[in-house]
Formats: structure tokens, sequence, C-alpha cells
């Protein structure tokens, strides 16, 4: 009789592991992807902005329209460059601003 119920409980536990690992495998979850995160970078204006002819000239991608009189409008009209007194912004312009440094 031992040998039999030694038997039967062989028999029910080797029937019984394919179960178990079948459950334990249903409770697996896989490793989500890892998402790529961008940061967000945010630029600082300067406090010392450069402006004038030399710095417009600079920039340009074609700057002999600078001093084409039919050049687009694109390039500007050369009034931002002209120096003028800021106590009297009506005055005539006094001169040409060539390198100038705003804070």
């Amino acid at each position: 009789m031992k040998r039999f119920l030694t038997g039967v409980f062989l028999v029910a536990l080797a029937l019984s592991a394919p179960v178990a690992l079948r459950a334990q495998s249903e409770e697996f979850v896989a490793p989500k992807k890892k998402v790529k995160v961008e940061q967000k970078t945010t630029v600082k204006p300067s406090p010392v902005e450069l402006n004038g002819v030399v710095v417009q000239t600079y920039k340009a991608k074609k700057p002999l329209q600078m001093i084409n009189p039919l050049a687009p409008k694109e390039y500007g009209n050369g009034v931002q460059n002209l120096s003028r007194d800021p106590n009297d912004p009506r005055a005539d312009p006094q001169g040409f601003v060539l390198l100038g440094l705003q804070w």
C-alpha cells in the first residue's frame, strides 16, 4: 500500500508541475520599453545686445545687398542703424552706428 500511495503521489506531483509553471508564466509581465525623454532647453536672452552695420553685415547672407537701393525689404532700410538723440527722437539723425552695445 505504501508503494501504491507513493506512486500516486509522484504521478499527481508530476501532473501538477506543468500547471504550476503555467500559472507562473501567466503572472509574468514583460519589461516595458525604455522611452527616451528629451529635455527642454531654454535659451536665456543675453543681457547685452550687439547692433549696428558691422553686426548686420556679419549676419546677412548677401552683405552687398545692404548697399543696393533696390534690395528686398528683408535686408532692411537702414533706419535701424542711424544714431539719434535719445532726448529728442524727432531730431535729424546724427550719424551711423557701426558697432553698438545695448544693455
